[in-house]
């Protein structure tokens, strides 16, 4: 990539972390923003592309407006209160606050079977990494977790990172949380399974192969899903496309794996080793 002005990514990255990209990890943002202005050449139309994307990273799967503050004040006192009245009371609050995402909100329908027939084969699970992982650690009560399962999630907006640190040991977990961008740069922690719940798309799109992001990932089992509808509510054969390229590059790499279909997801359970 050709080097950039370093006076003109730095006006790039502030304009387009403005109003609701605020929140966003500072090195996600650069990265995209470099790209662009090498690209694009002018910071102004650098400016519009890096936010488009930022929006397809992540602002287009809130419902609504991103949370703030408050609502992440707001959804902590909601599974404090609940966490007191018992389990049943604690997976109601953990999904009402789920609805609030597309990608969790699809999937709640399908809690009660999603979790625990793809890591049936690994169950009990003693540790998770969550990468990209929006609301999803609040689906934890659904998963086939050993009892003090550690539980690390990893998203790009600061705010929800500090929401899920506080809001996971009223799962019974241990919580290790971090605003990072994950999908370039994995964590360095090790789990005994990961989860890439429906980011392997945004890598593909955005950064490149996503068979060496999961290699570089330190976890000996990997939970991955794909969309099969677009946020508009499309299908347009993209179950179809996402199997046949998975599982080409998966058979390519040498991994075991098992495929689960479900209606609004399909999902890989790998087996790196």
């Amino acid at each position: 990539m050709t080097p950039v002005d370093e006076a003109a990514l730095a006006q790039v990255i502030r304009r387009a972390r403005r109003n609701k990209y605020a929140d966003v990890c500072p090195a996600l943002v650069r990265r995209i923003a470099e790209r662009e202005l090498a690209i694009r050449g002018r910071p102004k139309d650098a400016i519009k592309t890096t936010r488009r994307k930022l929006h397809q990273v992540g602002a287009a799967y809130w419902r609504g407006t991103e949370p703030s503050e408050t609502r992440y004040v707001e959804w902590l006192e909601s599974l404090t209160s609940a966490a007191v009245r018992g389990p049943a009371s604690l997976r109601e609050a953990c999904q009402a606050i789920m609805a609030s995402h597309a990608s969790t909100a699809e999937r709640l329908p399908l809690l009660d079977t999603f979790y625990q027939r793809t890591l049936a084969p690994i169950a009990p699970v003693s540790s998770v990494l969550d990468l990209g992982c929006g609301l999803n650690p609040l689906a934890a009560p659904w998963m086939p977790l050993a009892p003090s399962a550690t539980y690390h999630a990893y998203d790009v907006y600061g705010g929800l990172i500090g929401f899920l640190g506080q809001a996971l040991p009223h799962l019974e977990l241990e919580a290790h949380v971090g605003c990072e961008d994950v999908l370039a740069e994995p964590p360095n922690a090790h789990a005994e399974l990961a989860l890439l719940l429906k980011v392997l798309p945004l890598v593909e799109q955005l950064w490149g192969e996503p068979g060496e992001l999961i290699m570089r990932i330190r976890a000996p089992h990997v939970l991955v899903s794909f969309p099969v509808t677009s946020l508009g509510g499309q299908r347009r054969g993209m179950r179809d496309h996402y199997a046949q390229g998975f599982e080409k590059m998966a058979d390519t790499q040498g991994w075991a794996w098992e495929a689960h279909i479900f209606e609004t997801e399909l999902a890989y359970l790998v087996h790196k080793s």
